[in-house]
């Protein structure tokens, strides 16, 4: 269980919810408890507060109560997430390796949608690694980022004719899934720049 007790903002260890308005979000739950999930690089971490309050809190200091040693086990990781992403304002990699299938499913479905829309290799790569990104490596001395978005799309379409499990399992192909940008739809009007 986890409670959020207002602080002032130079107390120690304090969690400042409007600095961290673009990673947290939060929605109001039973009883006047909240729920928070904060987001980052495909990695998250939730917080339920049956007591106190993020939302219209400058600082405040999140103080947690674990009975029962399988209390204790389920929340050493999220935990240790919390408290990376507060010290650093990230999640580090190694909190968040049994992440890395999630991320991987979420593009390769993200890719699948922009397929069947009719993006073409070089609008994925824009989608998955910025326009920046593609623009001074697409036509470069390298092809990595094409055979890249290749094996994304390949992989994409394996999954939809059925072979998600292995895919999604520790299948064969590129195994380093890119950051994924914000946005709902990505390819939607003006996604191409038009």
């Amino acid at each position: 269980m986890c409670e959020a007790v207002p602080v002032e903002t130079s107390y120690p260890g304090a969690m400042r919810p409007a600095a961290m308005a673009r990673w947290l979000t939060v929605v109001p739950g039973a009883n006047g408890a909240e729920h928070g999930v904060l987001t980052h690089g495909g990695h998250r971490v939730r917080l339920d507060l049956p007591k106190g309050h993020l939302c219209g809190q400058d600082a405040v200091d999140l103080r947690f109560a674990l009975e029962g040693l399988a209390a204790v086990e389920d929340s050493l990781l999220p935990l240790q997430k919390l408290t990376s992403f507060l010290r650093h304002g990230r999640f580090t990699s190694r909190l968040c390796r049994g992440d890395t299938a999630v991320v991987r499913g979420l593009v390769l479905l993200q890719v699948r949608d922009g397929l069947v829309q009719g993006a073409s290799q070089r609008d994925l790569a824009a989608v998955l690694f910025g326009t920046a990104r593609v623009a001074a490596e697409w036509n470069g001395a390298s092809d990595s980022l094409r055979s890249r978005v290749r094996r994304l799309a390949r992989n994409a379409q394996a999954m939809a004719r059925g072979g998600y499990r292995q895919l999604l399992g520790g299948g064969q192909g590129d195994r380093k899934a890119p950051s994924t940008g914000a946005g709902l739809d990505p390819w939607g009007p003006g996604a191409n720049g038009t």
